[in-house]
């Protein structure tokens, strides 16, 4: 029998592929693993799989070694590839794989795998002058047939868009307050959808706001401090350490994101370009990382603590029940409680007359419908002067 497949793109590149799809005329999916290189052709080991199973390893539910070592036929295969005609390849059946061509235990398809082309999102963002971000979820319904529970597309681009959100207000903590305060508006980090990529679960969005006359949107600010988060993934130690520097409001977010992801059994990517940055940056949020992250952050309270430092005049301070209100300097009234583990006392505060300095630590207490909900907890007060 004279079995022949044809290639359909590379998953891993190092030179030569090392991994990539192919499919036979009758629309059977085969995973091609680089193991041996001669003089002659480079060989590649080859097993199929069913729609299925290559979802889940292409959302990082299912690793390398498993697709390879257990297939879900009996049949395995070898591919001679020679030159670059990755056309008309013949299948040679094998007994078996040689342990030495077995990959190793642990390898997700992450960031070296290209779920979608990424060149559309940079020429979308030159046409339309913003700020292009797309959005791809892989979930567990989609496996046999394209569909999606409504609940996780309307919960993930929410989530997505909370981490965005403090993201970009956590990128503006360096600038001055007076930059803080004239760029801190939901209109530089919103994003608009205005897409969907046919036959998928990718989500066009842009920028709310057009770049300026050097292609520059705001809201850049926001995607690299996400990708800082993301890039990090690889090793949840060193994620949790970028974690800790984003304490607070971005963490929490984040580790919202990862629990859906989790729970869910949803991987996320996503790729996104400006007018002025048109090469793609793009990310994998898969499964199994997404998980080892969140359970090693889960244990860590002081990652939701967002401090918080507030000047004004108090208009309620309640000594029975802790709960306070301020009228603060920036015309904004703030409602908080003396926190459960220092020793501030509301009692001999004087209202409206004097001005006081309030060190708190803010919280998310919960999420939904689009909006956070959050608590402010004084640590610490002292008279302005």
């Amino acid at each position: 029998m004279n079995l022949k497949i044809d290639y359909q793109r590379t998953l891993v590149d190092y030179d030569v592929p090392q991994l990539f799809l192919a499919s036979d005329r009758a629309g059977t999916n085969y995973v091609c693993l680089l193991v041996a290189q001669t003089e002659k052709y480079d060989e590649y080991a080859t097993v199929a799989v069913s729609p299925g199973r290559l979802s889940d390893f292409l959302a990082g539910r299912l690793d390398l070694l498993t697709i390879i070592s257990a297939p879900e036929t009996e049949v395995r295969y070898v591919v001679h590839l020679l030159g670059e005609d990755m056309q008309g390849l013949h299948l040679h059946i094998v007994e078996a794989f040689p342990p030495e061509w077995l990959p190793d235990a642990g390898f997700y398809l992450a960031d070296s795998a290209q779920i979608e082309e990424v060149t559309p999102v940079a020429a979308e963002a030159v046409t339309r002058n913003r700020a292009v971000l797309h959005l791809a979820l892989s979930p567990p319904e989609a496996r046999i047939v394209p569909k999606i529970d409504a609940y996780h597309l309307s919960t993930a681009l929410g989530l997505f868009q909370s981490v965005v959100k403090f993201a970009y207000r956590k990128a503006l903590a360096s600038t001055s307050y007076s930059l803080r305060k004239a760029l801190n508006s939901d209109t530089n980090y919103g994003l608009e959808v205005f897409a969907f990529s046919p036959g998928s679960f990718t989500v066009h969005m842009q920028s709310k706001v057009p770049a300026d006359l050097l292609g520059f949107v705001d809201i850049e600010r926001a995607f690299d401090t996400v990708d800082s988060l993301t890039t990090a993934l690889e090793s949840p130690q060193s994620a949790l350490d970028v974690m800790k520097e984003h304490r607070g409001h971005l963490a929490t977010s984040y580790r919202k994101l990862l629990q859906f992801v989790a729970e869910n059994n949803v991987s996320i990517s996503y790729n996104w370009a400006t007018p002025h940055r048109p090469t793609p940056v793009q990310h994998r949020i898969p499964v199994a990382r997404a998980a080892a992250l969140y359970e090693l952050s889960s244990h860590r309270r002081d990652l939701g603590v967002e401090a918080v430092s507030l000047t004004g005049s108090f208009v309620k301070a309640n000594t029975r029940t802790g709960e306070w209100a301020i009228a603060s300097d920036d015309g904004q009234e703030y409602r908080g409680y003396a926190g459960e583990s220092s020793d501030v006392r509301l009692d001999g505060v004087v209202l409206g007359t004097t001005k006081y300095i309030l060190d708190c630590e803010e919280r998310l207490t919960g999420w939904g419908a689009g909006t956070e909900k959050s608590r402010l907890y004084l640590v610490r007060l002292r008279k302005h002067t």
